[in-house]
Formats: C-alpha cells, structure tokens, sequence
C-alpha cells in the first residue's frame, strides 16, 4: 500500500529532505516520515483496522505519532489525538474508539482493542 494517492502525503513528497517535525532536538524529514507512514499502513492492516475505522493515538507529539496520525487518515480512519495519562479515557467511548495506539515512549507504543459503547438514544 502506498501513501502516493493520499493528497496531503502526495504533496508534501516534494518536501522531501526539508524538516517535517522536531522533536526532542532532533528533527525528522518529510522522507523519513513518510517512511514511517509506511510502516504504519502495515501496522493498521496487521491489526485489521480497516478504512472507517476509529481509532484513538495517546501520547506526546512526536515522529511517531505524526507517522500514524497521517497514515490514519490517509486510510480514512477516524482519528482521536488524545493527551498522555489515564484522564484521556473519559474520551474514548464517546468517540466510539475501535482501537487505542498508546505511546508510553515516542517510539514505545502497545495497541488496545475495543469495542465501542453502543450509541445512546
């Protein structure tokens, strides 16, 4: 799968040795990071997220969360960006969130299924 026939990943390709994020003091490249997008399509195919699905990315701004928060959306996933902590969890079924990607470490992350509350009347 390639991030080619998203319009955001597609126009930012010809950014491609420029800065795309900085972190930590160090910074990553629109290559790099569409590299990690990559791995990302995997990753969501792997876990059987398909397009449409809602998912939900924990964790502080970083390369990695930025990789998945493009690839999220260039599948057409639904994507929540929630803050570090256990007090984001109020916010996990009223977005209905499918799958929580939880960062504990920029490039430290575990997958949680769910299943979401069903919708109140």
């Amino acid at each position: 799968m390639t991030l080619a026939r998203h319009w955001l990943v597609d126009r930012l390709s010809g950014f491609a040795s420029h800065e795309a994020v900085v972190h930590r003091d160090r910074s990553t490249t629109y290559e790099q990071l569409s590299g990690r997008c990559e791995a990302w399509l995997r990753v969501l195919a792997r876990a059987c997220l398909a397009p449409g699905s809602v998912v939900a990315i924990r964790g502080e701004f970083s390369p990695g969360t930025c990789a998945l928060f493009l690839a999220a959306l260039s599948q057409h996933s639904v994507v929540a960006t929630l803050p570090p902590g256990e007090e984001a969890n109020q916010y996990l079924d009223q977005a209905h969130v499918e799958a929580l990607f939880d960062f504990a470490a920029p490039d430290s992350w575990v997958i949680h299924r769910r299943t979401p509350a069903a919708p109140t009347p």
